[in-house]
């Protein structure tokens, strides 16, 4: 296996690896994805729900939207010295639609 740094940055890098499977890249890739930090939607309550689609179908659909976030502003929640989450570690996020329509992500109200 031999490994070729091209562009080493602090939020990114380039490399060239070369000698290994397509299965191993991939799994190297896999892992390397996992070690993100993320910002997801974790914990959904419903107030009134009158659409078609049970609450749970909709949190999981709500749990796959990618969102941004300046990653210097938040704790990662298994780092936060809180028990319960607090201003640091979480967020709220509110959605309110009537009638028929389509929702999208950019309907999130994001609080800070």
């Amino acid at each position: 296996m031999e490994v070729k740094v091209i562009d080493l940055g602090e939020r990114k890098a380039k490399f060239i690896l070369s000698g290994v499977t397509p299965a191993f890249a991939n799994a190297l890739r896999r892992c390397m994805i996992n070690e993100i930090p993320r910002l997801a939607i974790d914990e959904v309550h419903f107030y009134e729900n009158t659409s078609i689609l049970f609450d749970e179908q909709i949190a999981l659909r709500l749990a796959l939207i990618p969102l941004k976030a300046d990653p210097t502003g938040y704790v990662m929640e298994d780092e936060c010295t809180c028990e319960d989450g607090c201003a640091l570690c979480q967020t709220t996020a509110t959605i309110s639609a009537e009638g028929p329509k389509m929702v999208y992500s950019s309907d999130l109200i994001m609080g800070d």
